[in-house]
């Protein structure tokens, strides 16, 4: 398990799904990304090895395993994880039909000043330490050997509006065998996070080859994520005015999730055009598209595009609202 120091979220530049080309602009500058999504968010957990990220593959009771030149390392060590963005979902899906946490918790008290002061924040001053107990019910659509769980768990006051995003613990277990169609209680248990009040969790499923499951509580971690990567544009802006001080510059993508498409929809001949528009902070708050001929791919293309995130376009040094038109070729 990490520590809330050392975990976080990471994302990389998703390039377009290989069954479609996104053509852009050439004022369009491609940077490495901070990464915002609002919709669909698959994600592939990853651990520091030596200097590197490497994915995990599978997990043997908490432990770790990546490849390392073609052969299975476990990790053994306490290990640092990120969630990184993956290009999509493993084709077996599942439901979490019940979750919860529950916290076995001790402090550590200064009893000079408990006894003097007598007060609420008198009796919580010093360390604490403590077990995190997870419960699941977990019912997969197709059976799962070798499957994995993450729950991320993370403070109330870390998704306060204005505040400063704080990483969130990772937990990670392994699963026990998952029979398609059927019902399976899954427990595990950490320790939980050092300072961190009001905590809340979720939790995320992956298959034998790493690859996260969908479920019916992934949206409780798109929100989470989205929310953790506009707090991460917002720190970065005050940086990218700096660089361009007094400058004209037209907006910039830092992340273009790519649609969570399925096969079967109905792909149109010509390019789909999308204008968007980004606000002075790098979001897109509206969006058109022209004709597209399957609900379902109109559907993913705008939750899609609504994820991207960008520097926004500078007058003379100042983030302002700018138009942007991208013509999407299937």
């Amino acid at each position: 398990m990490s520590n809330a120091n050392s975990s976080s979220y990471g994302a990389t530049l998703v390039l377009p799904l290989p069954v479609m080309k996104i053509r852009f602009y050439s004022l369009f500058l491609c940077l490495a990304s901070l990464a915002f999504a609002q919709a669909p968010h698959p994600t592939v957990l990853t651990t520091k090895y030596k200097d590197q990220m490497l994915p995990v593959i599978k997990v043997l009771g908490t432990d770790p395993v990546v490849l390392v030149e073609g052969t299975e390392k476990r990790i053994r060590i306490e290990p640092t994880y990120m969630l990184e963005r993956a290009p999509g979902y493993s084709r077996i899906s599942a439901d979490v039909l019940g979750q919860t946490m529950s916290t076995r918790e001790t402090r550590m008290v200064d009893t000079e000043s408990a006894a003097a002061a007598a007060s609420d924040a008198a009796q919580s001053m010093g360390g604490r330490f403590g077990i995190s107990h997870f419960d699941l019910s977990v019912r997969a659509h197709e059976a799962v050997r070798g499957g994995f769980v993450v729950a991320v768990v993370y403070s109330e006051a870390a998704m306060a509006e204005g505040g400063r995003f704080t990483a969130p613990e990772i937990v990670v277990h392994d699963l026990p065998d998952l029979p398609a169609g059927q019902s399976t209680v899954v427990k595990f248990s950490s320790a939980i996070p050092d300072g961190a009040d009001k905590l809340r969790f979720f939790v995320q499923l992956f298959d034998a080859d790493g690859r996260e499951m969908m479920t019916d509580k992934s949206p409780d971690s798109w929100k989470f994520y989205a929310y953790m990567e506009r707090m991460r544009l917002r720190d970065a802006l005050p940086h990218y005015v700096a660089k361009f001080a007094g400058a004209d510059h037209a907006a910039a993508p830092i992340i273009m999730p790519r649609p969570i498409m399925s096969p079967g929809w109905e792909l149109p001949g010509e390019p789909v055009e999308a204008l968007l528009t980004i606000s002075a902070e790098g979001v897109v708050t509206d969006l058109r598209l022209s004709r597209v001929p399957d609900d379902n791919l109109r559907r993913a293309l705008t939750e899609s595009l609504q994820g991207w995130l960008f520097f926004p376009k500078l007058r003379a040094g100042t983030p302002v609202e700018s138009k942007v038109q991208v013509p999407i070729k299937f």
